[in-house]
């Protein structure tokens, strides 16, 4: 655990368990134990490779620190062991020491494969926002974007269905800053992957919160057009729930803030289709996408329906 200077303090024990679930009736336990003041990058790089398994996996992490940690209070933590303040420790006082910071973000994005994992981390206190500090924040060194970039992953695994992870997220106001940084290269696929969670699973009660991201419309637009493999499917599955948002005069607009047609778009996304008729593993949901952006231009403007069919959607 770090303190607020940076500094890591010494453990008296430590006890972490790896409790996996690959088999529903027999799961297994591990146990890696250390002495005390056994290095913390060290059991955390292990701890992330155990947490890397194929299947679901989940965490316990049990330690006894000196004095003042000792007594302090279980609530809210990760099962009832993984103390919110280690968490936000990591995260928030990591800047010195970036390889245990990431390595910390990795093995928080590993476990957000569980279920209840995804749903007791969201609900520690603090760990979203201070995945959001990091990812968003400005001015970092070069040597700090593999950091940007694990927290952008990890926000993007907590916000992947589920709606109590995406109400938590919509309530830092945050989605601003995500429409921005679509803009940037670094975070743009991430940025595009949580505000499409977002717009996917939070619900429809959250419609109005989330009207916000139709401002990302021509910048997706643009990227569709332009770029290809991960980043055009990215934007291509945001695209289908951004417009779903907008009346027929919102979208006539951001395609003209877009400099393109309705038609360009449909050529576009044919393309795809014909490009990866199969799916592909790097990009395997970019058809799924782009049917579903063509339905709704479908429905939008009836013209659009000849224009696909003209274009050899029907095949």
């Amino acid at each position: 655990m770090l303190n607020n200077n940076g500094n890591l303090f010494r453990f008296s024990g430590l006890l972490i368990q790896l409790q996996p679930y690959l088999q529903r009736h027999k799961p297994s336990v591990i146990v890696i134990s250390g002495p005390s003041g056994v290095g913390k990058d060290a059991v955390i790089k292990r701890l992330r490779e155990e947490a890397d398994v194929k299947g679901r996996a989940f965490i316990n992490v049990h330690t006894h620190l000196e004095t003042h940690h000792r007594k302090t209070s279980q609530k809210g933590n990760l099962r009832g062991s993984f103390h919110n303040q280690q968490i936000r420790d990591i995260l928030r006082h990591g800047e010195n020491h970036p390889v245990l910071q990431k390595l910390g973000i990795e093995i928080l994005t590993n476990l957000a494969l569980e279920e209840e994992a995804t749903e007791r981390i969201g609900g520690a206190g603090g760990v979203l926002k201070e995945f959001f500090n990091i990812f968003l924040k400005q001015g970092l060194p070069e040597h700090q974007n593999h950091v940007r970039r694990a927290a952008g992953e990890a926000l993007a695994m907590l916000s992947l269905e589920s709606r109590a992870n995406c109400h938590r997220i919509l309530r830092l106001q945050v989605l601003e800053k995500l429409v921005a940084a679509l803009e940037v290269p670094l975070l743009r696929v991430n940025a595009a992957r949580i505000l499409r969670h977002l717009c996917t699973y939070s619900g429809s009660d959250c419609f109005y919160g989330l009207k916000g991201v139709i401002e990302a419309a021509p910048t997706v637009l643009k990227a569709i057009m332009s770029k290809e493999n991960k980043l055009q499917e990215v934007m291509v599955g945001l695209a289908a729930q951004v417009f779903k948002r907008m009346t027929s005069t919102e979208s006539s607009i951001m395609f003209e803030r877009a400099g393109m047609k309705e038609d360009e778009l449909a050529r576009a996304l044919v393309r795809i289709l014909d490009k990866y008729k199969h799916p592909w593993a790097k990009i395997p949901r970019i058809r799924q996408f782009a049917v579903e952006l063509a339905i709704w231009m479908m429905h939008e403007n009836v013209k659009n329906v000849y224009i696909l069919k003209d274009l050899g959607m029907e095949k």
